[in-house]
């Protein structure tokens, strides 16, 4: 596993297959690239991961106005967000788990209150990597802390059109025209987001470009009762017999298909499960709640698991 201090990012993840060693997320071949990487390959997002509805959001009376660059809307906490920061770095005398450390200013990308964050990264099993977030801020604020981890289980360069998804929702949120939540959930039975059973994603996916009948970039409610690590999604590459199940304690499920994905990478080259809390949260009461005060830790993990075929069963998974 590769880790960077930029962006508390993880480089790589290599899984050893039929006795070669095999990365299964996009990265870039120099640490220097990463500084001008504008996909977020593998990198933490915060202080708010996804979209806020053109960056303003009011707590306690009060109207915030977010740092939104180039884009209509607040994306992944801003175009200086965590993302883009150094973080402090420590390694474990076992080297099994890293910790990266980051002090966001009050009024740092216009969110309030000065936090401390920090994801602890630790091997866990043969070929398991647990991601622990916490945060404390001196005064309210909103928090949704992620990672933006392409997978390819096949390996860089290819598509992921030939893997197949699963997905443990029933709901997914419904998008405005412009990508923001509307606050309405509607049911997957039957449509192109039903995921209970493993999908092809080839079967799913037209060519010709991204649109509402084409790629992902949609959030997923989860089942269960959240709060503790349980199962979210899985993905499996028949070539090379890799599968990926993820757990997570968040509400929600960012499931994204590489669509805006450019030179130097291939357009569908990997695909995301951003565990999350939902976008616009904290312009939508019936979300659940993105507001840390002070005096409360924000605590999320989300767990990555690889293994091989003969050990994969869907049926076993929630």
């Amino acid at each position: 596993m590769g880790l960077l201090d930029h962006g508390a990012t993880i480089s790589s993840i290599i899984v050893p297959v039929d006795g070669r060693d095999l990365d299964v997320v996009l990265g870039y071949p120099k640490s220097s690239d990463y500084l001008r990487d504008t996909f977020y390959l593998g990198a933490t997002l915060g202080r708010y991961a996804g979209r806020i509805d053109h960056g303003r959001f009011t707590l306690n009376g009060r109207q915030h106005q977010l740092a939104t660059g180039d884009n209509i809307h607040c994306l992944h906490g801003g175009p200086q967000g965590f993302s883009r920061q150094f973080w402090s770095a420590e390694v474990d005398s076992d080297s099994k788990s890293a910790t990266f450390r980051y002090q966001a200013a009050d009024g740092e990308q216009g969110f309030p209150g000065q936090l401390t964050v920090s994801v602890r990264y630790s091997l866990r099993g043969e070929y398991g990597l647990l991601m622990e977030y916490r945060a404390l801020s001196d005064a309210e604020t909103i928090i949704n802390l992620s990672n933006h981890a392409y997978f390819n289980l096949n390996g860089y360069p290819s598509e992921i059109t030939d893997h197949s998804i699963a997905i443990n929702a029933d709901r997914y949120a419904r998008l405005d025209s412009s990508d923001i939540p509307s606050g309405e959930f509607l049911d997957v039975k039957g449509s192109r987001f039903d995921f209970a059973r493993p999908v092809l994603l080839r079967e799913r996916i037209a060519e010709g470009g991204f649109g509402a009948e084409y790629g992902y970039d949609h959030t997923f409610a989860l089942n269960g009762n959240r709060g503790k690590l349980a199962f979210a999604a899985a993905a499996h590459a028949p070539r090379s017999g890799l599968w990926l199940k993820v757990h997570t304690t968040q509400p929600a499920l960012q499931f994204y298909t590489g669509e805006y994905l450019g030179s130097p990478l291939l357009q569908r080259g990997g695909l995301c499960f951003e565990a999350q809390n939902f976008p616009d949260a904290p312009n939508k009461p019936d979300f659940p709640s993105a507001v840390l005060k002070p005096g409360q830790t924000f605590a999320q993990s989300i767990l990555y698991e690889f293994g091989f075929d003969g050990s994969f069963a869907y049926d076993s998974l929630c």
